[in-house]
């Protein structure tokens, strides 16, 4: 198994409907992404988003602030047993972007270190030079944890609506 730089997930799910019904499943837990004074009131369904005869996207809603929730989208194909449903889930491209560039600070840094000549690093340096090692490596586990745990429950909330009543 590979390493994941950025954590996504896919996974395929066969309904025994058409996509048509599929997406009217899932239209009643899907409200629209709120703007303006609709952003006050207060949503009761579990996701955030947009869903069609094609597919969808969308977010889980939480009431707190958490970056790393999934985008889940998803395309419908008709089959033979009814609807294929791929889907991916990925954290948003503006994260990417921060995190990126969070890290590519900290690694340059760590370059500095090994690369200056001398006599060695002094105490303090020794210990900003692993900090700065450190820092990349706390990020990226922190970043898979919470990104799967939410996946896993955007996962399981899918399956549950979409295959249990068949």
């Amino acid at each position: 198994m590979a390493i994941k730089i950025l954590p996504s997930r896919r996974l395929e799910l066969v309904v025994p409907a058409s996509p048509t019904q599929v997406a009217q499943r899932l239209e009643g837990a899907i409200a629209p992404h709120p703007s303006g004074l609709a952003a006050l009131r207060r949503v009761t369904k579990p996701f955030l988003g947009r869903s069609s005869d094609n597919g969808f996207e969308i977010r889980r809603r939480i009431d707190y602030r958490n970056s790393f929730i999934p985008i889940v989208t998803g395309q419908y194909a008709a089959i033979a047993q009814g609807t294929r449903i791929t889907i991916t889930m990925q954290i948003h491209p503006a994260v990417i972007v921060f995190v990126t560039l969070w890290s590519g600070i900290w690694f340059p840094v760590w370059t500095i270190f090994l690369l200056t000549p001398g006599e060695g690093l002094g105490e303090l340096d020794r210990r900003f030079a692993v900090f700065a090692l450190a820092m990349p490596i706390v990020g990226w586990v922190i970043i898979h944890r919470v990104f799967e745990s939410e996946a896993n429950q955007a996962e399981e909330f899918l399956r549950k609506r979409l295959l249990s009543r068949y």
